[in-house]
Parts: structure tokens; C-alpha cells; sequence
């Protein structure tokens, strides 16, 4: 086309004054930039709370049975148990009577105190258990070894309930201390 012949206004580049156009770019282009850097962010906080607050890198969860002597928490503890400071109360899981206190006694002989001794909600135990309260595990550890059992494990609410407020380890007698 001839700019040159064209009239003034007609075909001319030039748009009337009015309302202007929408930008390309601005805001509107760095938002997705934005919430890419906010999701990458929430990650890295994720990975970093999971890591550090969860333990990251344990492969025995806390919940998992300990077997006696084992490596799993192998932090010695800087001071010496008090073994008469620290509670077993004992439950008998079976039927035979006076089970449960011929374990206590075995515990008590050992340097521990005296807890409750009764019987547990379930008396069809195989296997005598030892539990622990949180902060005892060196303490079922050695109960664990005084009395012959090879795991422990936390100590649940409902055991805790029978076993009262003040056990700080549980025996639960079951039916392999019949036959000793």
C-alpha cells in the first residue's frame, strides 16, 4: 500500500484516544512464577518439618516392640536407673491363680517397687508382655531381663487403666509362665 496518496487519518497506525488496551505481561504474567515459588516453598517446609520433627531416617518407629538388649535408642542413659523409684505393677493375662504375683515378686526381688497386681482384661495371653510409660524404657528393658522376655513396647491407655495411673511398667503374665 501508498502512504504517500492516503489522506490523513486513513490508514494511518494511529488509534483514537479511548480507553487503553489490557497489558501483556504485569501482574498477570508473574503470577504463575508466584504460586510455583509458593507451591516449591510449602515443599521445602514439608520436607524439613517431616525430617526433623518426625526423626527422619529411623527405620523402628516408637511404636515398634523393642527386643531386649537391642541397639534401637542405643543412647546410654547418663545416670544409673533407680530401680526403687520405678513402678511394675503386673497383670495376670491366664487363669492360673497367683500367676501374676510370682512375677511381681521376681520384679520386686530385682530392686523394683511393688505396683498393682490383678488381672488383666484379656486372660487368654499366650505370651507374658512388658510395657512401658513414657521415659521407662530402660527400665522395661531391664524388668524385661529379670523376668526372660525378649520385647518391649509402649504401654497402651487401656493396660495403663488396669494397671493403674502410677505403673510406670507393666508385666502382662500370659500362658508361657503356666509351664515354669
Amino acid at each position: 500500500r501508498n502512504t504517500a496518496s492516503a489522506p490523513a487519518g486513513q490508514g494511518s497506525e494511529r488509534r483514537p484516544p479511548g480507553p487503553a488496551a489490557p497489558r501483556r505481561g504485569g501482574l498477570g504474567g508473574n503470577r504463575a512464577i508466584l504460586i510455583a515459588a509458593a507451591v516449591v516453598g510449602v515443599i521445602a517446609i514439608a520436607i524439613i518439618a517431616v525430617t526433623q520433627l518426625g526423626g527422619g531416617g529411623s527405620s523402628t518407629p516408637s511404636s515398634a516392640p523393642v527386643t531386649v538388649g537391642s541397639s534401637a535408642g542405643a543412647a546410654a542413659p547418663a545416670t544409673p536407673l533407680a530401680r526403687g523409684s520405678v513402678t511394675v505393677s503386673v497383670l495376670n493375662g491366664t487363669t492360673t491363680p497367683g500367676l501374676a504375683s510370682k512375677v511381681a515378686d521376681q520384679a520386686e526381688r530385682g530392686g523394683f517397687k511393688r505396683g498393682q497386681v490383678t488381672n488383666a482384661a484379656d486372660q487368654a495371653r499366650t505370651a507374658t508382655t512388658v510395657q512401658y510409660a513414657p521415659g521407662q524404657r530402660g527400665a522395661a528393658q531391664q524388668v524385661a531381663s529379670i523376668i526372660n522376655v525378649p520385647r518391649i513396647s509402649p504401654l497402651d491407655a487401656n493396660t495403663q487403666a488396669i494397671a493403674g495411673p502410677d505403673a510406670q511398667v507393666v508385666v502382662t503374665v500370659g500362658s508361657d509362665r503356666a509351664q515354669q
